[in-house]
């Protein structure tokens, strides 16, 4: 009876720790439309960092589609953008990541190859 009521305390203990921890429960995405303002004032922001930091040119064309989900309190942005650089246009991936109290952070900004899009 003793080691019966030792593993239902087990058990239960690691589920609390799950729940509290958020390990058990995680958001999906949500989908972006990407004529909606908050996907397009991140796409220019993208965009703007990334030129701002490697001294480019990039010119915001438009966003394809993204994603929006919380991970522990964090924002996670995941977009994927037309820009034209030059006379070419090409679609690039970006994650941005926004903490509390923090301004956001651009991640990742790198164009798509052979049409994969993976984050």
């Amino acid at each position: 009876m003793g080691l019966i009521k030792f593993q239902c305390i087990s058990l239960l203990i690691t589920i609390l720790y799950l729940v509290l921890s958020g390990n058990i429960f995680q958001v999906s995405a949500r989908t972006i439309d990407p004529t909606f303002s908050f996907a397009i004032e991140n796409g220019k922001f993208v965009v703007n960092e990334y030129n701002v930091k490697r001294r480019t040119s990039l010119e915001y064309r438009n966003v394809v589609s993204g994603t929006f989900d919380t991970i522990k309190g964090i924002g996670h942005i995941r977009l994927v953008i037309t820009v034209k650089n030059g006379r070419v246009e090409k679609e690039y991936k970006a994650h941005i990541i926004h903490y509390p109290n923090k301004p956001k952070e651009l991640k990742a900004f790198a164009p798509i190859k052979n049409g994969c899009c993976g984050f």
